[in-house]
């Protein structure tokens, strides 16, 4: 956790400084990755109701693809209510397919996922690329 709590601290002072973004090693990237996907994103408030949106698949270039289910709770949490809250949390491995994929550098999808700007390529079902922009918009619970 600290390494990309670090990591993403260094990348805003870069962005704050007006300085192009040092590269993240992709080993740091993928792990990064996977801590939003299985930690950051995973967290819902127990007793909620989840409907699933849909599978978005990412890509990171070298390493292997990660499978996110998409999908919206109604809910209390941090003292608030809210109503078809979009999250996302690591698929089963049994989860359908795929409708949009998000793929690019380790680096920049670690940047995405972490709320910054990056550089990566969509494709596939245009609302579910949808609900994944809210989902990057809402921010890290």
């Amino acid at each position: 956790m600290q390494t990309h709590e670090a990591t993403i601290h260094r990348v805003d002072a870069e962005l704050t400084a007006g300085l192009p973004v040092s590269p993240i090693a992709d080993d740091i990237a993928v792990a990064g990755l996977d801590h939003v996907i299985d930690v950051m994103w995973a967290w819902v408030p127990g007793g909620v109701e989840a409907i699933p949106v849909g599978v978005v698949e990412f890509r990171p270039a070298g390493a292997e693809p990660r499978l996110v289910e998409l999908y919206r709770w109604t809910g209390d949490a941090w003292g608030e209510r809210y109503v078809n809250q979009i999250a996302a949390r690591r698929a089963d491995a049994d989860a359908r397919p795929a409708r949009a994929v998000v793929a690019g550098e380790p680096g920049q999808l670690d940047l995405l996922v972490w709320g910054r700007p990056a550089d990566v390529d969509r494709s596939g079902d245009v609302e579910l690329l949808a609900d994944f922009a809210e989902l990057i918009a809402f921010g890290l619970p």
